[in-house]
């Protein structure tokens, strides 16, 4: 439970510096560049089906090695790995759109419960959290999460397979915080 109260705060203190300033970033971001970890790859959907209809006729697929969860989004979206700044720290994923601020972080952080994460939880553990119109939503056919508004956009919290996953949108981009989810696998 303070597990989760940590990561909460480290949660927002991230997400009021990504909203401070989109030029800060881009010189930080090309400074820690990515890892190896990860591989991105086009998904071409020619022949239609789900991935047409969600995310038009080409989509990107993001897979994460150490932890071996993956998930798909948009082509014209590129994704920039943060490491844990201390051991035991979340890091975080910065889903970006070519000339724009992060569009989604994706915060991933160890955690020793096997749970489905609910409302109540997160009240408990975190009370001084504002969540407006929380509500429970399927993160692909993995598991359930909870979705829920802030001020800084849409959230959406799960627990898998030993971590805590963390998303954050801004308003404009939530319906494509929502698409992610839904493709989530691990």
């Amino acid at each position: 439970m303070k597990n989760l109260k940590i990561i909460a705060g480290v949660i927002v203190v991230i997400i009021l510096a990504i909203s401070a300033g989109w030029s800060y970033f881009n010189k930080k971001l090309s400074s820690v560049g990515g890892t190896d970890q990860a591989s991105e790859e086009n998904t071409d959907n020619e022949s239609g089906g789900f991935w047409a209809t969600v995310f038009g006729d080409n989509s990107k697929e993001y897979r994460d090695a150490s932890t071996g969860f993956s998930f798909k989004y948009p082509k014209e979206y590129s994704i920039k790995e943060m490491p844990a700044v201390a051991e035991g720290e979340a890091r975080s994923l910065l889903l970006l759109k070519a000339g724009q601020a992060p569009s989604v972080q994706i915060a991933v952080s160890f955690f020793d419960e096997d749970i489905v994460l609910t409302i109540d939880r997160i009240k408990a553990d975190a009370p001084d959290l504002i969540m407006n119109s929380p509500e429970v939503v399927s993160v692909g056919s993995l598991t359930k999460g909870v979705k829920f508004g802030s001020d800084v956009g849409t959230n959406i919290w799960f627990v898998a397979k030993g971590s805590l996953f963390q998303l954050t949108a801004f308003p404009a981009d939530a319906g494509v915080l929502d698409k992610i989810v839904s493709s989530f696998k691990m």
